[in-house]
């Protein structure tokens, strides 16, 4: 039979390499919110998640608009020199334009929008290879959080010490699943997912803001995620979880307590924790 993925696409049909036409368009779009908005704030992003984004765009929407694209083409639309720059003082928003950072042009005043973002943080799940901000203790014992259907997939597919003891998971002996400094592994990252502890940290820090008006650049001491973060150690006891902040003393002796969890070989990590079971 013949198979439902076997057509011909005719050539007239692909779609263009886009050119300088488009290039055109964004530097237009960029030199545009220059002249609509009254300040433009640079800013960087840790731990990027596209579902906080858009919350913020949605928060933003009324006096406010986010871009975020090729830091090349930008500079070219704001100048990269004080001879050939779109607006006085715009060369200097081009400078900081080097990796992952966006703008925010708005009319929302200065103080308003440090303010909020210096109170803004949101929690995400770590992903592997991040670097760990957290120490996380699961202590040995009952997991009644767990069916027992799961127990076999803990054991054999991500090297979790369970057993079944009465229908009941059970852990055999204290595990970290992560420590702080040391990057995650992949079956790490299942494993804090599947316990619930987001210990990855979205956060906007905000780096400079160019006035309009005045066409001054000047840079904003904002506070990065490490400066909002209440806790550094998790223990996980039963389907009891405590977020604490520990001094180097205490936390030094947590660590002691149990070993390292050794890396296994997984397969590459799945946003969907049902893809699982």
């Amino acid at each position: 039979p013949k198979s439902r993925r076997d057509r011909t696409i005719a050539l007239t049909r692909t779609s263009k390499k886009r050119g300088i036409e488009h290039k055109e368009k964004i530097i237009e779009q960029v030199r545009t919110l220059c002249d609509t908005y009254e300040r433009c704030f640079v800013y960087s992003l840790d731990n990027t998640r596209n579902n906080h984004l858009k919350t913020l765009r949605s928060e933003f929407k009324n006096d406010s608009r986010f871009y975020q694209g090729k830091n090349k083409l930008t500079q070219i639309a704001m100048g990269k020199a004080a001879d050939n720059e779109y607006k006085e003082g715009l060369h200097k928003v081009s400078e900081q334009l080097v990796g992952e950072v966006g703008l925010l042009f708005t009319n929302r005043a200065s103080s308003e929008v440090e303010d909020y973002f210096n109170k803004y943080n949101r929690a995400a799940f770590a992903r592997a290879d991040d670097l760990a901000c957290a120490t996380v203790l699961i202590k040995k014992g009952p997991l009644p959080q767990f069916s027992h259907a799961i127990e076999a997939h803990l054991r054999e597919k991500l090297k979790f010490p369970t057993m079944l003891n009465n229908g009941v998971v059970e852990l055999l002996e204290d595990v970290f699943l992560s420590k702080d400094g040391v990057r995650i592994t992949p079956d790490q990252s299942r494993l804090l997912k599947l316990f619930g502890c987001a210990i990855a940290d979205f956060n906007v820090k905000l780096i400079g803001k160019w006035e309009a008006k005045s066409g001054e650049y000047t840079v904003v001491n904002a506070l990065t995620a490490w400066d909002k973060r209440t806790y550094n150690a998790i223990t996980v006891e039963g389907d009891d979880q405590k977020w604490e902040w520990l001094e180097d003393g205490k936390m030094h002796e947590l660590m002691k307590k149990s070993d390292k969890v050794e890396s296994m070989d997984v397969e590459d990590e799945n946003d969907n924790i049902a893809s699982l079971f």
